[in-house]
C-alpha cells in the first residue's frame, strides 16, 4: 500500500472529511486530496502531525504497514534491563567472591596450632598459600571483569 492509499484509509477509519484533516493540519482541502492521489508528499513535519492525529508511528504510517504489536519505547528498555540485572548479578558474585577471598587471607594469617585432646602443644605448622591461588584467581578475574562491564555499561548509556 502506498502512502496516499495509507492515508486515505487513515482518514476514512478516524471518520473525516479531507476538509477536517486539512483544517487540523492547517492546509487546505486540495494538499490533502494532492497526498492522497500521491501527486506530492507532505514535509516531515505533516507526516508528524497525521502520525500524532492517526496515533500510528511515522514507520507504519509511510510504509502503510500494520502498528508493530507492543510499545516500541519499552522494547528498547529491554537490552538494558538485561544489562543491569548481568550487572547486578555479577557484583553480587564478585561481592561474595571477594568476602571469601578475604575470609581465606584472615586463616592463612592464623598460625595454626597442633594441640592434643586437652591443651595446644604449641608446635607451629606453616600453611601455604597453594590451596588458595585458583580462588583468588577467579576473584581477581571476576572482580576484573566486572569492572570492565561496568564501564562499557556506563559508557554506552550515558549517550
Amino acid at each position: 500500500m502506498n502512502f496516499g492509499d495509507n492515508l486515505q484509509a487513515l482518514r476514512r477509519r478516524q471518520g473525516l472529511s479531507q476538509e477536517q484533516l486539512a483544517e487540523k493540519l492547517d492546509v487546505t482541502r486540495q494538499t490533502i486530496s494532492k497526498w492522497e492521489l500521491n501527486q506530492s508528499a507532505p514535509d516531515l513535519n505533516y507526516l508528524c502531525q497525521l502520525s500524532e492525529i492517526f496515533g500510528i508511528s511515522l514507520d507504519a504510517l509511510v510504509k502503510g504497514g500494520e502498528e508493530p504489536k507492543g510499545n516500541m519505547a519499552e522494547e528498547g528498555t529491554k537490552p538494558r534491563k538485561k544489562g543491569k540485572w548481568l550487572l547486578i548479578i555479577m557484583a553480587v558474585i564478585s561481592l561474595l567472591l571477594l568476602i571469601l577471598s578475604g575470609y581465606a587471607i584472615y586463616e592463612l594469617n592464623q598460625p595454626p596450632i597442633i594441640g592434643g585432646a586437652d591443651a595446644p602443644t604449641g608446635i607451629l605448622v606453616a600453611a601455604t598459600w597453594d590451596s588458595y591461588i585458583p580462588l583468588f584467581a577467579a576473584t581477581g578475574i571476576l572482580c576484573v571483569g566486572t569492572l570492565g562491564f561496568l564501564w562499557k555499561y556506563l559508557k554506552q548509556h550515558r549517550k
